[in-house]
């Protein structure tokens, strides 16, 4: 791992309603050489915030904590990419090699191929060791314990028209999970919380849920109708559009992963660089 040097602009953001949600203190993540700009896509209950970026040599992996920025590179790997963090287990993903691609777990910042894990991207993990995600042909899949559990079908899934694309990104340290599926020409977000399982829509559209917390609060992205990505916080029956400050030029805002404190991480449309960088909300 190197620290890495690292633009982060800090500011602060209000949801809207502001009456929901707390301030909080936000930062875009630039990394100067990138080419393809870094996308923030876990956090920990302590902050702590990882994903991945390009640049000229392959795709590497970051941890931002305390504001601090380290790359991360899998010793032998073609790229790394890291999809998801927790404060007790780690950070998770996968790698491609030189003989495929492997969900990665975290041993000590030395990550390990996942058994079975050949061809599985890991997207989230809590402090159960509990993880899940999805395959190179879109069939979900659920780890209890090292057994998994693959293609997932949640019933909102079920219903679309067959065959299914589904995709579980979040988790939290209940088991419940959330994702959203493809059946046909239709989509549709989906949550299973406390074993039932519901469509998620935002706003009469379809929602794209990436995460959920210990209480339930969902956050993920949706589309208006003119096509603009926007984030959105869901708890209980209140949702909350979120767009990050800094989205000068349109709205362009993808929340990715959301922890107990009700901080989101995600990637954002800055149009003074004209493209899109990772981003960060720390619920004050």
């Amino acid at each position: 791992m190197k620290t890495l040097t690292a633009q982060l602009t800090l500011g602060a953001i209000m949801l809207v309603p502001a009456s929901m949600f707390a301030q909080y203190t936000e930062g875009t993540i630039n990394i100067p050489g990138a080419t393809t700009p870094p996308t923030a896509y876990g956090i920990d209950a302590n902050d702590q915030v990882t994903g991945w970026f390009g640049d000229n040599l392959g795709i590497h992996s970051f941890l931002l904590s305390q504001g601090v920025l380290v790359q991360i590179d899998q010793p032998g790997a073609v790229g790394t990419w890291m999809m998801g963090i927790d404060s007790v287990k780690g950070i998770v993903g996968y790698e491609t090699t030189a003989t495929g691609t492997f969900g990665i777990t975290d041993a000590g910042r030395r990550y390990k191929q996942e058994t079975g894990g050949r061809g599985k991207t890991i997207t989230g993990i809590n402090a159960s060791g509990t993880f899940v995600g999805y395959d190179g042909s879109g069939h979900a899949f659920i780890n209890v314990g090292g057994a998994y559990t693959t293609n997932v079908v949640p019933a909102p899934c079920a219903a679309l028209p067959s065959p299914h694309t589904v995709y579980i990104n979040g988790i939290n340290s209940l088991n419940d999970f959330v994702g959203y599926c493809y059946g046909g020409s239709a989509t549709s977000g989906f949550a299973r919380v406390g074993g039932v399982d519901r469509a998620i829509s935002v706003f009469g559209t379809t929602g794209y849920p990436t995460g959920i917390n210990d209480s339930g609060t969902i956050a993920g992205w949706f589309l208006d109708v003119s096509g603009f990505a926007h984030g959105f916080v869901s708890s209980g029956a209140t949702t909350t559009q979120f767009d990050f400050q800094g989205a000068h030029s349109y709205p362009a805002t993808q929340v990715f992963a959301i922890n107990n404190k009700g901080s989101v991480v995600g990637t954002t449309f800055d149009s003074t660089l004209g493209y899109y960088v990772g981003f960060y909300a720390f619920a004050n």
